[in-house]
């Protein structure tokens, strides 16, 4: 198991993981602000769908 002394290390951590399954050509949002995460998730018609 893993252990992460900072946040931004288990963000690289999963970066590099969703890369490794064929993310990679997904957009990632690399240390995002609410703000980003909020444009995110309401640009995105399938997480609208389930609230």
């Amino acid at each position: 198991m893993n252990t992460f002394s900072k946040e931004s290390e288990f963000e690289a951590a999963v970066i590099h993981e969703l890369d490794q399954r064929s993310w990679g050509d997904a957009n990632v949002i690399k240390n995002p602000s609410e703000a980003d995460l909020l444009a995110n998730w309401t640009s995105n018609p399938l997480l609208l769908k389930h609230t």
